[in-house]
């Protein structure tokens, strides 16, 4: 058994590396951490929008209501993960207008939103 120790593309084709213990345990591990990890990421996402989804429901189909959206908003995730071939760029774009958004445009309005009260 033969690891490469340098860059990807001196090692060759990594379909080549697909049957080696080593590659299939870090696959393993890889999934094992997504798995515990999402549920951690979703959370607040969640909140917030089963927030506005039960509050016109009655409360006793309140956690029934809940547990739907939860469960539409997982399914939605995972089958747009599936479906958007090329997802790393759409999340990079994402991510970059979120980074623009969250350090240039929201200081300055919390700014002014705190100095315009004390005036």
């Amino acid at each position: 058994m033969e690891f490469c120790l340098v860059s990807a593309p001196a090692c060759g084709n990594l379909a080549a590396l697909s049957g080696q213990s080593l590659y299939q345990s870090v696959k393993v591990m890889y999934s094992i951490g997504i798995f515990f990890t999402y549920s951690l990421q979703f959370h607040v996402p969640a909140d917030i929008i089963t927030l506005f989804a039960i509050s016109p429901v009655s409360e006793s189909w309140a956690l029934l209501a809940g547990l739907s959206v939860r469960t539409a908003m997982v399914c939605l995730s995972c089958v747009s993960t599936v479906l958007i071939p090329h997802l790393e760029p759409f999340l990079s774009l994402v991510g970059s207008v979120s980074s623009s958004a969250l350090g240039l445009v929201i200081p300055p309005l919390l700014e002014i939103a705190t100095c315009y009260l004390r005036t």
